[in-house]
């Protein structure tokens, strides 16, 4: 045995291509374009595909916090309106001459007249 004989180099393999280059010659193909579609510019359409969709996604949910807060605020203003139609009915139906009228038709009569200031 020689040990220094050389050796015969081992068949190197073809670089493997990047999904991204494969990719791209792929899209060249289906599409029939007449230059190479490079990497890069792949790489640059994806990265702006990806932005479009991601400001799509914030306009939607911008859009529906909107309609939210819209509906939100409407249901305010009617249980608003409905306090104060209430308070209104309760502190009329609070008055002594509105509980009188009412204690009257039940039988109940005020023991005690008003006080009547007099001006000499």
């Amino acid at each position: 045995m020689n040990q220094f004989r050389s050796r015969k180099a081992a068949p190197v393999a073809a670089p493997k291509k990047s999904w991204l280059s494969s990719s791209a010659d792929w899209i060249t193909l289906k599409l029939g374009l007449e230059q190479r579609l490079t990497p890069n510019a792949l790489a640059r359409i994806l990265w702006m595909g990806a932005l479009t969709i991601v400001y799509i996604y914030f306009q939607h949910n911008f859009d529906r916090l909107i309609r939210e807060t819209e509906r939100a605020e409407k249901i305010l203003q009617e249980k608003r309106a409905m306090f104060i139609s209430f308070k209104a009915n309760y502190l009329y139906s609070s008055k002594q001459s509105e509980i009188e009228k009412k204690l009257e038709g039940k039988g109940f009569t005020n023991s005690q007249s008003p006080i009547k200031i007099s001006n000499p």
